[in-house]
């Protein structure tokens, strides 16, 4: 397995792939920062530079790159340039690898008003970060290699619970005239759900790795308080409530038989919030 991207999702990935006796190539920009046990591979994804230090045969490759910044230079960079060299790298030798996942993200969805969207719906970002999501996604479907795009939602996990400490800290609801939906998807589970699509013989070409409940802001602040055992402020709903926000179905990643770790926020959260205080 070749972990293009060996770092947050990538890094769980790779500690679970040498588990189940996988040898592990990980391509970072700090490679001193791999994990024990993954060979080092270092290549420039977007310059080219590198590429002899790829192995000769890879069954599999992850495409797990992050951008460097919130930049429409740095997503392009990441998430078309990276991909295209990539792909072209290994397009051109006689043993590519048999599947190749690329890793990318719910916000290619345009809809903001609590509609539930699934692989089938329409994509219109509005934002670069979206639509050079989809540019990535596009060239990797072209590509004679068979592929797999996932999804993910908002990635949390161990070291990433900025708003689990938001909604900690809060003194009153995030809006309580609005209702915006969230959808997440714990690094464990990101881990395990590429994992298991790669020992699938036959997969479908896109998938939405979510969890099981696309909550709403509103609705995560009032479990986080209900757990630290704290009243909740006044809250005025009426019917006019604003819908913002998507809510995303993962009804296709589970026909696969994929059973998640943490099905809920609830789960998740629950493991994390004594961790808030260390």
């Amino acid at each position: 397995m070749l972990i293009a991207g060996c770092g947050y999702v990538g890094e769980e990935l790779a500690r679970r792939a040498l588990l189940q006796g996988d040898e592990v190539w990980g391509i970072r920009r700090n490679v001193a920062q791999l994990p024990e046990g993954v060979h080092a591979v270092q290549t420039d994804l977007v310059s080219g530079q590198g590429w002899d230090h790829i192995p000769e045969q890879v069954d599999c490759v992850v495409y797990a790159v992050g951008a460097e910044s919130h930049s429409e230079a740095a997503y392009e960079a990441a998430y078309v340039r990276g991909v295209e060299n990539l792909l072209s790298h290994f397009e051109k030798r006689q043993l590519p690898p048999e599947k190749f996942v690329f890793v990318s993200s719910t916000g290619v969805y345009g809809q903001n008003g609590g509609e539930w969207v699934d692989e089938n719906s329409p994509t219109e970002p509005q934002h670069f970060s979206g639509q050079l999501l989809l540019r990535g996604e596009e060239l990797v479907s072209q590509s004679p290699i068979a592929s797999t795009v996932l999804r993910f939602g908002g990635i949390y996990g161990p070291g990433r619970v900025q708003l689990l400490k938001q909604l900690v800290n809060a003194s009153d609801y995030p809006n309580s005239q609005e209702a915006h939906y969230t959808n997440r998807i714990h690094r464990d589970d990101c881990a395990s759900i590429i994992l298991h699509l790669l020992s699938l013989k036959n997969v479908s070409p896109l998938y939405l790795g979510v969890d099981e409940d696309p909550a709403s802001r509103n609705d995560l602040f009032a479990w986080v308080s209900q757990h630290l055992g704290r009243d909740l402020p006044a809250r005025q709903e009426g019917e006019n409530i604003r819908l913002s926000g998507k809510r995303c179905r993962n009804a296709l990643l589970k026909e696969t038989g994929y059973q998640f770790h943490y099905p809920t926020f609830r789960e998740g959260y629950s493991a994390l919030l004594p961790t808030l205080s260390r």
